[in-house]
């Protein structure tokens, strides 16, 4: 049992059993009461003392009838860190190799013998977290108003994804009672989602909200897992990036004095906005219907509002920073160029914290000797999932044009290999009408940007995947996507996915650690799109990389891949045999 005496007089606290001294948090166990000091003392005694479980044991926990290779014996190493009380672990799990249902196996286990009290299980992806949601893995018995235990899904989304419980043409953001204690509106789905993820040992939740709302952790023996991290960093600077309009006009904001002043001022301004606002809402309190106008308005408010409170959240955390390095550009955009300081105070207060990916990036966020890195051997056989280097001609943007046709046509040749469904990933839409020009076949979709036409890139999976057979030419289907099973043996990587070097501020970060974050981050990419159409043991899949820039490229960076890349990938030769980096055994190839 935890609890907090905050507002308890010293007086009143019960005194810990061990040292004697009263303390605002508490751990009460079967032999006593003990402060959170001596409490973590006893827990990192006891863990050690535990031993380690063997495969059949950990089997109990597993949320599948059975591990895949390599599964069970990477749980163990993962407990054994935690057992050690390593803090940050790096847990670099093959694409497809089954790290959800293996992380959800480690958390049970680490919940059921007492080494950790609670567990937040998050990730960048929406699918992955749509997924896991619908999966039964993160139930919860919550106590309803009548007081019976309601078994419910300790999951939680932000607030714009739920109805109003109010106003039935709402949703959850434009409640005007969300400050009100006790809840005015009952039941809300919203409440019971957020009250459900708080009390629930293992909960889960999307990364947006995670950011939103866990700046402030507990030190209570919190294991956060972040899934698929690979793109933690960049979605941290993004968290943390803001348009200072207020801003237009001064100068010097260089000098992190001088941007600290303006913060303080702006953050009283804002804190000013968002009381206005509020005696604007008032109103719509005591409305129990509301027309069309009040509707539209109250959404109008309700953006402004939250605006201006997201606005607050990023001053409050940015203050803390400016002695790191930031970019400001023309448009007054500010943006840290490191996601190393918000990620050490983003995690902080975890007790633990697992970093799992296919293609980790933890080197961006930790020096070296400040992670355990644990590798998890590919659980597919590298014959089924092999990427072939198949050089036709440079895809830079000064050669791209002169290339497309030959490109074009060694995409439509590899395609009738199998006459099946084709993923071609382009890295831009220039590139993919480009490519599409040459490939004129009805049977040859182009994903279209959204501001081009207003559809949303589903509808060009779907025309694809509705096809007999067919050739997706994509932008950005590197990860979130499994393109399972017989109907998806072939992938193309038809140019090197390099970041666009007319960005100032991706100039800036490649001054700062000479060009590492630039090469890692192409490197991922790479690597995640080439894991899209192997997803089981028993799965069958080919990818070609195209793009002959990648050869020169790959040999200068080539211990920045994963070793299941690296025994992957071979240069596939004229004669039909392949070989290269590194020397795999000559036969011939399918083709």
């Amino acid at each position: 049992m935890r609890y907090s005496n905050e507002d308890d007089t010293s007086s009143s606290r019960p005194p810990c059993e061990n040292c004697g001294n009263q303390a605002a948090t508490y751990r009460e166990l079967m032999d006593g009461v003990f402060c959170l000091h001596c409490y973590n003392q006893w827990a990192e005694k006891r863990m050690m003392e535990e031993p380690l479980p063997t495969i059949d044991e950990l089997q109990e926990f597993n949320p599948y009838p059975s591990f895949w290779p390599n599964q069970g014996e990477t749980a163990i190493k993962i407990i054994d860190s935690v057992r050690r009380n390593e803090r940050i672990i790096g847990l670099s799990a093959p694409t497809a190799s089954g790290k959800s249902g293996l992380l959800t196996t480690v958390a049970r286990w680490l919940i059921a013998h007492g080494f950790v009290d609670r567990v937040i299980y998050t990730t960048p992806q929406v699918k992955l977290v749509d997924f896991l949601a619908k999966s039964g893995w993160f139930k919860y018995y919550l106590q309803n108003d009548e007081g019976k235990k309601v078994l419910v899904n300790a999951y939680v989304v932000g607030r714009g994804n739920y109805p109003c419980a109010k106003y039935s043409n709402m949703q959850a953001n434009c409640c005007v009672h969300r400050q009100d204690s006790p809840p005015v509106c009952d039941p809300c789905e919203f409440n019971r989602d957020r009250m459900a993820y708080t009390e629930a040992n293992f909960a889960l939740t999307t990364f947006d909200y995670f950011l939103s709302t866990h700046w402030r952790g507990s030190t209570d023996r919190e294991l956060l897992i972040v899934d698929e991290s690979s793109d933690l960093e960049e979605l941290l600077l993004k968290h943390l990036s803001i348009k200072l309009d207020a801003a237009r006009g001064r100068s010097n904001l260089d000098d992190p004095n001088v941007l600290d002043r303006f913060l303080l001022e702006w953050y009283g301004l804002l804190q000013k906005q968002k009381e206005d606002l509020a005696v604007e809402l008032t109103p719509f309190k005591s409305k129990e219907k509301l027309n069309p106008d009040d509707e539209m308005e109250l959404r109008r408010l309700s953006a402004l509002k939250d605006d201006v409170e997201r606005n607050i959240g990023k001053c409050e955390r940015i203050i803390g920073l400016l002695m790191h390095e930031y970019f400001i550009d023309e448009n007054y955009n500010f943006r840290l160029l490191r996601g190393r300081a918000p990620f050490q105070r983003l995690v902080s207060k975890f007790s633990h914290v697992i970093l799992a990916s296919g293609t980790p990036t933890t080197s961006l966020l930790c020096e070296p000797q400040e992670y355990t890195a644990i590798f998890m051997p590919h659980p597919i056989a590298v014959e089924r999932r092999r990427v072939f280097y198949t050089p036709v001609a440079s895809m830079t943007q000064k050669n791209r044009v002169n290339s497309a046709p030959f490109v074009a046509h060694r995409i439509l040749e590899l395609h009738n290999k199998f006459h099946k469904h084709t993923l071609v990933h382009c890295h831009s839409y220039d590139v993919g009408k480009l490519l599409k020009k040459y490939m004129p076949q009805e049977n040859v979709i182009l994903q279209q940007s959204r501001t081009e036409d207003g559809y949303g890139r589903e509808i060009y999976l779907d025309n694809w995947m509705k096809l007999p057979e067919g050739i997706f030419l994509c932008v950005k289907f590197n990860e979130g996507y499994n393109f399972e099973g017989p109907d998806y043996p072939l992938n193309i990587i038809a140019k090197v996915p390099f970041a666009s070097l007319e960005d100032i501020w991706q100039k800036r970060r490649m001054e700062l650690d000479k060009s590492h974050f630039y090469n890692l981050n192409t490197a991922v990419y790479i690597e995640q799109a080439a894991g899209r159409c192997t997803r089981t043991p028993e799965d069958y899949s080919e990818t070609y990389i195209l793009d002959s820039t990648f050869g020169w490229w790959y040999r200068k960076n080539k211990k920045l891949f994963e070793p299941w890349f690296q025994e992957a990938v071979a240069k596939l030769k004229k004669n039909g045999e392949y070989g290269g980096w590194p020397e795999v055994a000559s036969s011939k190839a399918a083709l």
